[in-house]
């Protein structure tokens, strides 16, 4: 009797464990969106994935670029965000000339297989500090000559300069 009690003892520890285990996994490693992260970031969706990437850079050239970068070739993912050197709380429609300075767009490349200027969007700028800008953002872009690339539920923080 006292054998059969520590059998079920285990097993029932052991299906605890697995349900507990499985309860606790997400279906990726890819971080939740409905997270808000600490400290620098820009987050966003694109084909079901959600990438987190920390720590963009500001660049004050003839433009405000803010770069989220991680990886290399194959595994690269990139992302830029551009705006006029000044840029202006509010909701602003993207365009694809990111070498006209005083507009806002984006660019996103994965990889080897997306390479995207968005050619429909919009960028919300909700918050400028003299030490940070943050806002929203979602685009669509063709890769290529005809494949529609989105990127949607974007958000970030980063230096002002």
């Amino acid at each position: 009797m006292n054998r059969s009690i520590k059998f079920f003892g285990l097993r029932f520890l052991l299906m605890v464990a697995f349900v507990f285990t499985t309860l606790s996994c997400s279906e990726t490693d890819s971080p939740s969106l409905d997270v808000v992260p600490s400290g620098l970031y820009i987050k966003f969706k694109s084909n079901t994935i959600q990438y987190l990437i920390q720590n963009p850079i500001t660049l004050d050239l003839s433009n405000k670029k803010i770069d989220g970068l991680q990886g290399a070739a194959a595994s690269l993912v990139s992302i830029t965000l551009y705006m006029p050197l000044n840029p202006t709380i509010g909701s602003h429609f993207m365009i694809d000339s990111p070498s006209d300075d005083s507009t806002y767009g984006a660019y996103f490349v994965l990889g080897n297989s997306v390479n995207v200027i968005a050619n429909a969007g919009i960028i919300t700028i909700t918050s400028i500090t003299a030490d940070y800008i943050s806002g929203t953002f979602s685009f669509s872009g063709l890769n290529g000559t005809s494949a529609v690339v989105e990127v949607t539920n974007g958000s970030f923080v980063a230096n002002v300069d």
